[in-house]
């Protein structure tokens, strides 16, 4: 495992402004939410709908839903259920949609333009508004400076992921879905609040 110390504010301007990759059409990286498989978000606790179970996993959060809903008393806490996390799922998917529906306008703007939304959130940050409201604006922002320096477009699932990251939850993804790539969305997010994150990953 590699462990970093990140400022995730310092990672997303090296992801921004470093020498862009190779990369396919933008547009081939636009993959309609209905046609990946949304087996990326399992929050805590609750056990994902059987259609989600693709790939290779470790059952992390199948055991920890198991423990809490079987205590000794024999009753059931009702927040570990499929249907809570359909309920997310679908809340997250809403989300994941109107992060698109800003694409264009963030695409529209050059480097300094992309700096200076980093400024405009931060600002915002500062000014009360809370990570919920900034969320899919920073998200957004962290899409295309991915793409720029990078040539890798979050998908939808990987949006999703980070919501649930964002929220203080768990997020179970599947090998060779871009874990490190969901996680420089909250680690953005809540850097614009000065709060620095640890980025484990390997």
């Amino acid at each position: 495992a590699v462990i970093m110390e990140l400022s995730a504010f310092a990672v997303v301007l090296a992801l921004a402004f470093s020498p862009p990759a190779h990369r396919a059409p933008r547009a081939a990286t636009r993959t309609s939410l209905s046609r990946v498989p949304v087996h990326v978000v399992e929050v805590m606790g609750a056990a994902s709908p059987a259609v989600a179970r693709v790939g290779v996993h470790m059952n992390l959060l199948e055991g920890l839903a198991k423990t809490l809903n079987d205590p000794a008393d024999g009753s059931v806490d009702a927040e570990f259920s499929e249907e809570a996390n359909a309920r997310e799922v679908t809340r997250y998917a809403a989300r994941a949609e109107r992060i698109n529906d800003l694409e264009s306008g963030i695409e529209a703007l050059d480097d300094a333009g992309l700096r200076a939304k980093t400024e405009e959130l931060r600002a915002k940050a500062l000014g009360g508004s809370t990570p919920d409201e900034l969320l899919e604006e920073a998200f957004a922002v962290v899409r295309e400076a991915a793409w720029r320096a990078l040539g890798l477009r979050h998908y939808d699932v990987q949006l999703m992921g980070g919501m649930a990251l964002a929220e203080g939850k768990l997020a179970e993804m599947a090998t060779g879905e871009g874990k490190t790539l969901v996680a420089t969305l909250p680690a953005y997010l809540y850097a614009l609040y000065g709060r620095g994150s640890h980025v484990v990953t390997c």
